[in-house]
Parts: C-alpha cells; sequence; structure tokens
C-alpha cells in the first residue's frame, strides 16, 4: 500500500493537533471516527451528517484504519478480496485493473441518488484501498490526506 506509514512523534513535537495525536493515537482515531459515523447514521442522534459528506467521512476512516491495529483492517481486507476477484481471474471482461474499480466505486458513490447512509461510508472506506491498490495518480488523494493526517495529528 502506498500510504504513508504510522510514525511516533518527535519529542517536544509543537501543536495543538500533534499533541491531542499523541494522546490520542491511530487506533483511538479511528475508534473516534467510528463512534462519530454510527452516532451520525443512527436515527434520532444529535449528530447528523449531511448525504455528501458520508463518503468523504467514510474514505477519512478507511485512511485512519489502514494506519491502526490489524481489528480495523476489515474494510481494507474485504476491498482487497474484491478487488483480486476482478483483477486476478480471466472473466471474459478483458483486462480489468484496480483503477477501473476505484472508479467504478466512485461512480457508485456520486452517481447514484439514494444510496443506504451506511453503504456510502462503507463505499467511502473501500476507496481508499482501491486508491491505493491502483497507485499513481488515482492514490493522490489518499497520499494528500495521509501526509495531512500526519501533518496535523502526527496519524495518516
Amino acid at each position: 500500500m502506498t500510504h504513508l506509514a504510522l510514525t511516533p512523534l518527535a519529542e517536544g513535537s509543537t501543536g495543538i493537533g500533534k499533541q491531542l495525536g499523541a494522546s490520542i493515537g491511530s487506533g483511538g482515531f479511528a475508534l473516534v471516527i467510528t463512534v462519530y459515523l454510527i452516532a451520525g447514521l443512527w436515527g434520532g442522534s444529535r449528530i447528523k451528517i449531511r448525504p455528501g459528506a458520508r463518503p468523504v467521512l467514510g474514505y477519512v476512516a478507511g485512511q485512519l484504519f489502514t494506519t491502526a491495529g490489524t481489528v480495523w483492517q476489515t474494510p481494507a481486507e474485504l476491498t482487497r478480496s474484491f478487488n483480486d476477484t476482478f483483477t486476478s481471474q480471466d472473466m471474459g471482461l478483458g483486462t480489468i485493473l484496480p483503477g477501473a474499480l476505484a472508479l467504478c466505486i466512485a461512480i457508485v458513490i456520486y452517481g447514484f441518488d439514494k444510496l443506504p447512509p451506511w453503504l456510502e461510508v462503507f463505499l467511502g472506506m473501500a476507496l481508499v484501498t482501491q486508491c491505493a491498490l491502483a497507485g499513481s495518480p488515482i492514490d493522490v488523494p489518499g497520499r494528500l490526506l495521509a501526509a495531512a493526517l500526519q501533518h496535523m495529528l502526527g496519524v495518516g
């Protein structure tokens, strides 16, 4: 995967974001965004997540999951299995590469009006891994997000 690896914060790191990252950790951020997403998707919650923000938050969650412990790797593993199904077998469709699947996921996310909220979030999570499997230039947003999370919070 081309995402930045989680690196420990340097002694004496400055900035509230890095201090926050040092006190929460990569698994902690994954847990926090998961709880936020569940609360935001659950009916009757005070947290409301706009439809356009769901896949974006799922994408951020997927990025955080890639740096957290193995328990958070399930969306990535499901996406890799999905990728392998299409890219490693001759199904009579010609050559299908990871970039095509990444673009298909993005089209499904933004092309259909009435996806269930949980599916928008999950597809956002899947898109992170699929873009990483595709590599450059499709993975540029993922690498930018990883760098931003690393810079702001010390995770990414």
